[in-house]
């Protein structure tokens, strides 16, 4: 169940339609680096050579011409990515990174360099995809119930901000009770003026 709390305000701020494209694409924690290596290896994409740079299908993928530029060069960002030094994390989790990851699977897929279970597998090093066939009607009551309970925040805040507005010039004001009284009759009309 997506929570509209977890997401970020630039998130928050995307239409339905693009959420429910790009949340698919989000792991639940970032991907390890040497799990990714791994990954890589097991499933004959790529293995890493002596001299720290890949050898194999992605980087032969990488050279091939006639394979669409973009998805070369997210696989080039990618591959490159894992051994830049100090990389110990892929942050599949931070929406950028995430539709960037997305997008190079998902090319990936229909090139049949991969298959199904195997952009699986990836995801899995991250947590798994917490947003896994998400669909926009479902964001769209996600998003019906995060606007529902903010406006009853906001209307609570205003309402404590009234109250002790009341309380502080008008009830703690008071001298004596025929003072409270005129005063509480000025606090009808002020919170009435609302």
């Amino acid at each position: 169940m997506l929570n509209f709390y977890d997401l970020t305000n630039e998130q928050r701020a995307l239409s339905d339609a693009q959420l429910a494209t790009e949340l698919p694409n989000l792991s639940l924690t970032p991907m390890k680096v040497g799990l990714l290596i791994i990954w890589l290896r097991d499933n004959s994409l790529a293995k890493l050579s002596a001299n720290n740079s890949f050898k194999g299908m992605l980087p032969n993928f990488i050279e091939d011409d006639t394979i669409d530029s973009a998805l070369r060069d997210g696989v080039d960002d990618f591959l490159g990515y894992l051994i830049t030094p100090n990389a110990d994390v892929f942050h599949c989790n931070v929406r950028s990174i995430a539709n960037q990851a997305g997008a190079v699977m998902g090319g990936l897929l229909t090139y049949g360099i991969v298959v199904k279970s195997q952009v699986d597998e990836f995801y899995s090093i991250g947590g798994g995809q917490p947003y896994k066939g998400i669909t926009e009607a479902q964001v769209t009551d996600a998003r019906d119930t995060y606007n529902t309970l903010e406006a009853e925040r906001i209307a609570q805040e205003k309402f404590e901000v009234v109250v002790a507005h009341v309380i502080n010039e008008y009830i703690n004001t008071a001298t004596d009770n025929t003072s409270l009284i005129a005063k509480l009759d000025e606090a009808k009309t002020y919170v009435e003026s609302l």
